[in-house]
């Protein structure tokens, strides 16, 4: 056949040439932003409630279920009623449901109540809303901008670009947890714990407006997701419509630099917070390479807080 007697090099070509298609290349464009954007997330979340209050194995497996459980009510939700509905409404639906979620977390920072691992595990399911609707629309794309016999390696690059975004998600996230160090040290953190006496004090007003802080700015940055929904086609007419237009050899070749970006920043991401010289990196998680983060402008450690 004549997929079987393309080779490699062939194989490579044509895909460069189906990059270059305006569907395609404004298809991935706006997958890769989307979902690196989409899904940040609070990322002291976890680490606070550790701080916090007890969450017990059940209650995590509890959380695990739960998300599980959202990415495949979702997905069937999909498939059963939205399969002609605009991809560009519906992955806002799922952005802004998303940032419902996170922001329902301040109730946690706030208040005693929800200083629970049930009350966690039952609204700990934000991301796989935005997920879902990105995973859904990936494969409904694949058969409207490939060629026969392409199926699968349109697919495997659409979700190449998409796993490279979300290590560039990761490393938003451990950028954005650095910028109040109170986020991110311990001690700081126990001023707001269920068993601390004075969780009421300074100290803790200081942690949970931080925490809040944090909170607004990923809440804004996944919104701001939107702005660039525009590049996705609302509908396979479009993608339809889009065919027509001639190709552009610019846009294919920023297709390509953009996917070798992706496959080389990922490993690189991935080997940062492994290796003791670089782990300390705000980029790799770590609360920067300094002698000590008190030295940010503004800060006030909690007593007993420890350098570092």
């Amino acid at each position: 056949s004549y997929k079987e007697r393309l080779s490699l090099r062939d194989r490579l070509v044509q895909f460069g040439k189906l990059l270059e298609q305006a569907p395609v290349w404004r298809i991935v464009t706006a997958l890769t932003v989307c979902t690196a954007l989409s899904l940040v997330t609070n990322a002291a979340q976890n680490n606070a409630n550790a701080r916090w209050f007890h969450i017990s194995p059940l209650q995590l497996g509890a959380t695990n279920t739960f998300q599980f459980l959202v990415l495949s009510v979702g997905m069937h939700l999909y498939k059963t009623h939205l399969l002609n509905v605009s991809w560009r409404k519906t992955f806002a639906a799922g952005v802004v449901g998303m940032q419902v979620f996170n922001l329902i977390y301040l109730l946690t920072v706030y208040t005693d109540w929800a200083k629970n691992g049930w009350w966690v595990a039952c609204t700990s399911v934000s991301v796989q809303l935005a997920y879902a609707f990105t995973f859904c629309i990936s494969v409904l794309i694949v058969p409207e901008i490939t060629i026969p016999g392409f199926e699968g390696l349109i697919y495997g690059a659409l979700t190449s670009y998409t796993n490279g975004a979300q290590n560039i998600t990761n490393a938003v996230n451990n950028l954005l947890l650095s910028v109040w160090p109170s986020n991110t040290d311990n001690d700081a953190l126990d001023a707001c714990a269920l068993d601390n006496a004075g969780r009421t004090g300074a100290a803790c007003a200081t942690v949970q407006r931080h925490m809040t802080y944090l909170t607004f700015l990923t809440v804004a940055v996944s919104l701001s997701t939107l702005a660039f929904l525009p590049l996705l086609p609302a509908q396979k007419a479009e993608i339809r419509a889009l065919s027509k237009l001639p190709p552009s050899r610019g846009a294919g070749r920023a297709m390509w630099a953009l996917l070798v970006a992706l496959l080389v920043v990922g490993p690189a991401f991935a080997v940062l917070p492994v290796l003791p010289q670089t782990a300390c990196l705000r980029i790799a998680g770590g609360s920067g390479c300094g002698p000590s983060i008190d030295d940010a402008p503004g800060y006030a450690p909690a007593l007993g807080h420890d350098t570092y």
